[in-house]
């Protein structure tokens, strides 16, 4: 189970997120507005990286590096002896969606990911060495802080400069389900593992919504408020009674969903808001440019839209489905519905949740 830091001197921990004043007439509009991405949708292209979210059905797993404490701030992370950016991707390939960096990823994480301009890299660069991050690509070191220092040195870094956000940190211990992950997501703003998958965190997580942050930080709350409301919104939908739930989707589909299978489709559309919410949290995101949309909350509505339909149509995603989800059905698996299929069940679970908000 994972518990908040706990508030002291030492870890100061503010910024709780609250919850949005339901908004029904308003979430109706958001969805409408989101209807129409799904008559044109195009699988977006993978992201750079791909995602987490774990099973307790993925062990064995086979780290490919250590670290060390250099001081009691800071960690060393270093490649196991012996192991290539060749074996890491073999592994990455195996052991989907629990990834690890390569040198390569590292190198085009701090350079090349996030930013237009060297202006940009160099401003990005400063604040994440502030956070405590540093990765000198020719001596092939990265240092991080302790995930107790980052806490520190975020809230001190937001003290001095207001105009940041205050962030909920949360720290997680062991393997999380699928269900306690969407939650961490949703109540807090980062996530910080122990020990080696630590490591996947600050590198696949934590660094990309920093550095996102540090490009607009007066938008994220923002964004984040709001892709809270719609996930939260989207899924009491997916929680009423599986047969009011069908009776909903097959008023819009045709062909129209078996009664066999409706337990097997809502618990895979459950499963993947949580990889869609792994990706997002992955992602380069311009909140100032979402906030300045001219219907912002149903421009992120479509975002989370395009993520969730990614993942239902990424066959990386179908082995830990199965492992993370072992009643699914065989059948359901074996004949597990196509982009096409997956795009009618998802505008017609719209166009019921649009009646169901409002």
């Amino acid at each position: 189970m994972s518990e908040p830091i706990p508030s002291s001197p030492k870890i100061p921990i503010s910024g709780s997120i609250d919850r949005p004043a339901d908004q029904g007439e308003q979430l109706t509009k958001e969805y409408q507005v989101a209807l129409p991405v799904l008559r044109s949708f195009d699988p977006p292209p993978r992201p750079l990286t791909p995602a987490r979210v774990e099973s307790a059905d993925l062990e064995p797993f086979e780290w490919c590096w250590g670290f060390r404490k250099e001081t009691t701030e800071t960690l060393i992370w270093e490649p196991l002896k012996g192991v290539s950016d060749s074996d890491i991707d073999r592994l990455n390939r195996k052991q989907f969606p629990l990834v690890q960096p390569s040198y390569p990823f590292l190198e085009d994480l701090f350079v090349d990911r996030f930013f237009r301009d060297d202006e940009n890299c160099i401003k990005n660069n400063a604040f994440l060495k502030q956070m405590g991050f540093v990765f000198k690509a020719r001596d092939k070191k990265f240092s991080t802080p302790t995930r107790e220092q980052l806490v520190i040195n975020y809230n001190n870094y937001q003290k001095k400069y207001p105009r940041f956000p205050e962030l909920t940190f949360k720290l997680v211990d062991g393997v999380q389900e699928p269900d306690e992950f969407v939650h961490c997501v949703l109540d807090s703003d980062i996530i910080l593992s122990s020990n080696q998958e630590l490591l996947h965190d600050f590198v696949f997580h934590i660094i990309p919504t920093l550095s996102n942050i540090c490009e607009s930080p007066q938008s994220y709350r923002f964004y984040k408020d709001n892709l809270k409301q719609i996930v939260e919104t989207f899924l009491s939908f997916l929680n009423k009674n599986p047969i009011e739930i069908l009776a909903e989707l097959n008023n819009n589909l045709n062909p129209k969903i078996d009664e066999s299978l409706i337990n097997d489709i809502v618990a895979t559309l459950k499963y993947m808001v949580s990889a869609a919410l792994d990706e997002l949290t992955s992602a380069i995101i311009d909140y100032t440019e979402i906030k300045g949309q001219e219907d912002a909350n149903g421009y992120i509505s479509e975002k989370f839209i395009e993520s969730l339909l990614g993942t239902l149509n990424d066959e990386m995603w179908r082995e830990p489905l199965s492992k993370s989800l072992p009643t699914l059905k065989e059948e359901f698996l074996e004949n597990f519905p196509n982009q096409e299929r997956w795009k009618g069940i998802v505008t017609a679970l719209l166009s019921a949740q649009g009646k169901f908000a409002g």
